[in-house]
């Protein structure tokens, strides 16, 4: 059976076999439904064809490269799908992985990919013709439709971008200023320094010169006393350097390349996690964490002689290498730290001088860390509006947006341990403390949306927040963290499958937020400050 198609080009006719028609790809397909395969629902680009920042007709989102990511702004896809409110539908349980494999891992990746929900393809009904009998339009029936409610600030949430030239020049800046340059600066007392840097919303100032010469100084001052550390369940020990300043040092346990299996918050602590850690708290201009470096020390000649004899119980020669095993939670006799042979690298934290007296606080957010048993947030998505914006500290001030900024914070990270967190004591303006950030950059295969449940949640973020990450789209954030790292002692710190995971993580925050946007308003999820509306 045959029949005809008018040609657009030059109007002739042309006949089809009805069993050719699938291979059409012209505007005037016989079956008005027809769609090409690479449009249809369901389909995904191939892996190897670059497709930056965009969205999938699945839903999917493409895996992101910060080269070719385009200065533009783009429409994002809901990352939240509505899904009943059960316990295995629950935002917070999912978590999505990317389909990479990595360089050394302790056993075969079994993850596939998760693409993000789908988005509808449902087509809306035509509108009704004009009668035609002439005159004008007749105008479409209302009946059945309720104009929509007006929500404060719209209900978009447009990213805003710079002219290119402008853009460049931003970039160059950005990525000048967040270098340091360790060097030594004589006659300076740097724990002095230190300690008068810190402010009840900041532990160090923005941009400071002296900040290069207070590293070096970490990196080179003689160690006068080494002790264990009990507090915590990860091995480290306390340092007296020459001036009466503690550091904490936490020593390498895994190569750059190697993969954290399991749950987002298994392994031992990463040192060089710390590190990166510390400068994307300076790259977000968030300065409140402590100030880390990376060092490198001789077990033989700069420990053991000035350790503390319960410290120097717990080393052990291991196939010509020096190894301790300390005391903590889990510490063991049996996993051994060791460096490679008497010199062992590891990550070294100022610590906080005493000018304010520091309190641990449960998390609302806290994991049970048992298989068999979920948190109440993990299955209740009004647990937010119940349990936690409704009561102090969080119902004002802001501590509630910092807990906000710390999700963000940790999310780009992989931190999913933060089961407490510290403030100073009798401060109601201090600021969440960004302390022991070694349990990140674990798996950079996995993102851990359950991390984000605050933000997806809650729906707050603090304008000035927001504003930075728009700043440091489309990769901007992986080089300034690459040049900030750079002249680090024990340099490179980050895997480069690390710095391809932040990149990919950026666009599912601003997601997450487009979300909140779309059900509560522009104004009411961007906020300058937060206080609970009286009911």
């Amino acid at each position: 059976m045959y029949f005809f198609v008018t040609s657009r080009n030059n109007r002739k006719l042309r006949a089809l076999k009805r069993h050719d028609r699938s291979k059409y790809h012209g505007p005037f397909h016989p079956d008005p439904n027809y769609q090409p395969e690479r449009f249809r629902r369901g389909y995904e680009y191939p892996e190897n064809v670059p497709r930056a920042n965009t969205i999938l007709p699945s839903g999917g989102l493409n895996p992101l490269d910060a080269k070719d990511l385009p200065n533009r702004n783009i429409h994002l896809v809901s990352l939240i799908s509505d899904q009943p409110k059960s316990s295995t539908q629950s935002l917070m349980t999912k978590s999505s992985t990317t389909n990479t494999t990595s360089t050394t891992t302790t056993e075969p990746t079994t993850s596939s990919r998760r693409a993000l929900p789908r988005v509808s393809t449902t087509k809306a009904a035509p509108s009704p013709k004009a009668p035609s009998g002439g005159g004008s339009k007749r105008e479409p029936s209302k009946e059945g439709k309720s104009a929509p409610a007006k929500l404060p600030g719209g209900a978009s949430l447009p990213l805003p971008t710079m002219k290119p030239s402008i853009r460049k020049k931003f970039i160059e800046d950005e990525i000048e200023r967040i270098g340091i340059k360790l060097e030594e600066k004589p006659n300076t007392n740097h724990w002095e320094i230190a300690k008068d840097w810190l402010r009840v919303r900041s532990v160090y100032p923005q941009n400071h010169q002296g900040l290069g010469a207070l590293m070096f100084a970490m990196t080179k001052t003689k160690i006068m006393k080494a002790d264990i550390l009990t507090r915590g369940t990860q091995l480290k020990m306390m340092f007296y350097l020459q001036g009466n300043q503690r550091a904490i040092f936490k020593p390498k346990r895994y190569e750059r390349e190697h993969v954290i299996k399991g749950n987002a918050y298994d392994g031992y602590d990463r040192h060089n996690g710390e590190i990166a850690s510390f400068h994307l708290d300076r790259i977000l201009n968030f300065r409140r964490a402590p100030i880390v470096v990376g060092r490198k020390i001789n077990l033989e000649t700069e420990i053991l002689p000035v350790a503390t004899q319960r410290l120097k119980d717990t080393f052990k020669k291991k196939n010509g290498n020096t190894c301790f095993y300390g005391q903590c939670y889990y510490c063991k006799e049996t996993e051994l730290a060791c460096g490679h042979g008497e010199i062992m690298e590891g990550s070294l934290t100022l610590w906080l001088a005493d000018t304010f007296t520091l309190e641990k606080v449960r998390h609302p957010y806290q994991r049970t860390y048992r298989d068999d048993k979920t948190a109440k947030w993990e299955t209740d998505p009004d647990y937010c509006s119940v349990y936690v914006k409704p009561n102090p500290p969080y119902d004002k001030g802001v501590r509630f947006l910092d807990l906000i900024d710390m999700a963000i914070f940790d999310f780009i990270i992989g931190n999913a341990d933060r089961h407490h967190y510290e403030v100073w004591a009798d401060q109601p303006e201090s600021m969440i403390i960004l302390l022991d950030n070694a349990k990140s950059f674990g798996n950079p295969h996995h993102d851990e949306l359950s991390i984000l449940a605050p933000v997806a949640q809650c729906c707050l973020l603090r304008k000035s927040t927001f504003d930075r990450l728009v700043e440091l789209k489309g990769g901007l954030m992986t080089k300034m963290l690459i040049e900030a790292t750079r002249t680090d002692p024990i340099s490179p710190i980050l895997h480069k499958k690390h710095i391809e995971a932040i990149n990919r993580r950026m666009p599912i925050i601003f997601q997450t937020l487009t979300k909140c946007v779309q059900e509560n308003g522009r104004d009411a999820v961007i906020v300058e400050s937060w206080k609970r509306p009286e009911s």
